[in-house]
């Protein structure tokens, strides 16, 4: 994962903010929606959109994503991320681009969180740049998002350190 100081984020306006699902269940589409209606990010005109709703090559400097996605099966995207993903490894780099990423997943499989797991590493190889550590989620991530959403608000609201410690 990038670290970088927070200076290289301090000062950047969120020109776009997107709140990217890919779901199979419909619990990740229903955290992107609250998510989405959080007061703390409504300053930044949040866009809700599945992942294959979203334009990686239009993706880059000022905008910041917010990946909230399930893994399917062992590992793989769910069927509205398969697009998403396919785009983002064939683009070579999406520089300026802000990300989080908030995966939920089951520790009976083998590659828990897989996709969320291979989604980071791919935005990280590309240069964009991520705002907290990614959160890998078990059947309980009621409890995870509920720490985490309150730690990215902080973060979006300009307090790069608040999300240093959570993982």
């Amino acid at each position: 994962m990038n670290a970088l100081p927070a200076s290289h984020l301090s000062g950047l306006p969120i020109g776009r903010l997107l709140v990217g699902f890919a779901s199979e269940s419909g619990n990740a589409r229903a955290l992107a929606q609250r998510l989405g209606a959080d007061p703390d990010l409504q300053p930044h005109a949040p866009q809700v959109l599945a992942f294959d709703q979203i334009d990686v090559a239009s993706l880059g400097h000022g905008d910041v994503l917010l990946a909230i996605s399930s893994s399917f099966g062992d590992g793989e995207p769910p069927a509205n991320g398969e697009q998403f993903f396919d785009s983002l490894r064939q683009t070579t780099e999406l520089p300026g681009l802000r990300y989080a990423v908030f995966g939920l997943g089951d520790t009976g499989y083998p590659s828990f969180c897989g996709f969320t797991k291979a989604l980071d590493t791919a935005l990280s190889e590309r240069n964009a740049i991520p705002l907290l550590h990614r959160v890998d989620a078990d059947l309980g991530y009621e409890q995870f998002f509920q720490q985490w959403r309150p730690v990215l608000g902080q973060v979006l609201q300009g307090d790069l350190a608040a999300g240093q410690d959570l993982r």
